[in-house]
C-alpha cells in the first residue's frame, strides 16, 4: 500500500506546534515510518511534492506571501489540517484586531516607515481556506497531534472527545478557580489539554475554543459580572477566541 504523502508548513508564528511535534521524540519517527515525508523543515529540506495526502498548517497568514502558501497549500492537498491555535483562532497576534487605531499612532511609533507595513486582520485559516480538521491548542497536545495523524493515515476520521476543561481540571482533583473569583473559561472550553493550566493554577483562556454545540451566554454573564466587562473581554481576546465563542452565544450581549 502506498504511503500517504505528509507536509508540515509554518506561515506566521512562534512555530512552538512544530516543537511539539518533535518532542514526540522516537514516535515521530514512527509517524514517518507510515508517511511519506513531503516537506517539514524542521526535519529536512523541502521537497515541495505537487500532491499532498495530508498538509499541517500552523500559523497565521499576516504576509502576502503567507496568504500565497496558504492558498497554493489547500489546492495541492487532499486533507488540510489547521495545527494549533494560530491556524485555528488566530493566536495571540489576533490581539491586534481588538486594539484601536491600528494603522495610526502606534504604529507610526513602532516603525519608522509605517507606509510600507502590511498590516491585516489576523482571521483563523478557515475564513480564509477550507479546513478539514483542527489540532487545537497553544502549543498542540503532541499526544492528541499523534492519535489524529496515525488516524489520518489509516483512513479513519480522527476526533476529540466533545467536553470541557472542566472535566479533566476535576478528574484530576485540580482546585477550581472559579470558586477563588478568577475568570476561568473551563466550563466552556473544548478540553483535552489535561486541564495544564488549572495545574499550575491558572485559570483557562480558552486557547483551544468553545465546546461545540453550547451556548455560552450564562457563564459569560456570570463572568462579566464576576470581574467586568473588560478584564472578560482580555481574558477571551488573548488568544483570539472571542468571535468564536461569542459567535455561539445565543442570549447574550455580543457588543462588548
Amino acid at each position: 500500500m502506498k504511503k500517504p504523502i505528509l507536509g508540515i508548513y509554518s506561515l506566521t508564528c512562534c512555530e512552538g506546534c512544530q516543537v511539539e511535534l518533535i518532542n514526540l521524540g522516537e514516535r515521530l519517527l514512527e509517524l514517518f515510518e507510515i508517511y511519506n515525508l513531503g516537506n517539514f523543515s524542521w526535519v529536512e529540506e523541502k521537497k515541495d511534492p505537487k500532491q499532498f495526502d495530508v498538509v499541517l498548517v500552523e500559523g497565521s497568514p499576516m504576509t502576502e506571501e503567507n496568504f500565497k502558501t496558504l492558498r497554493e497549500l489547500r489546492k495541492k492537498s487532499k486533507i488540510l489540517v489547521a495545527l494549533g491555535t494560530c491556524a485555528h483562532l488566530g493566536g495571540i497576534q489576533k490581539i491586534k484586531n481588538y486594539t484601536e487605531n491600528k494603522k495610526g499612532d502606534k504604529v507610526k511609533m513602532i516603525y519608522k516607515d509605517w507606509r510600507k507595513i502590511y498590516d491585516v486582520n489576523i482571521d483563523p485559516i478557515s475564513n480564509i481556506v477550507k479546513v478539514d480538521y483542527v489540532i487545537p491548542q497553544c502549543q498542540i497536545n503532541k499526544e492528541e497531534a499523534y492519535k489524529i495523524l496515525v488516524a489520518l493515515a489509516t483512513g479513519r476520521k480522527p476526533y476529540i472527545l466533545n467536553r470541557p476543561v472542566c472535566y479533566e481540571c476535576q478528574t484530576n482533583g485540580y482546585e477550581c478557580l472559579l470558586q477563588l473569583g478568577e475568570p476561568c473559561l473551563g466550563p466552556i472550553t473544548l478540553g483535552g489539554c489535561g486541564a495544564v493550566c488549572l495545574k499550575s493554577k491558572r485559570f483557562c483562556y480558552g486557547c483551544r475554543g468553545p465546546v461545540k454545540g453550547i451556548d455560552p451566554s450564562k457563564h459569560l454573564a456570570n463572568l462579566k459580572k464576576l470581574v467586568g466587562e473588560k478584564y472578560l473581554k482580555d481574558v477571551m481576546e488573548t488568544f483570539g477566541a472571542e468571535d468564536e465563542i461569542l459567535g455561539q452565544a445565543k442570549d447574550y450581549d455580543t457588543n462588548l
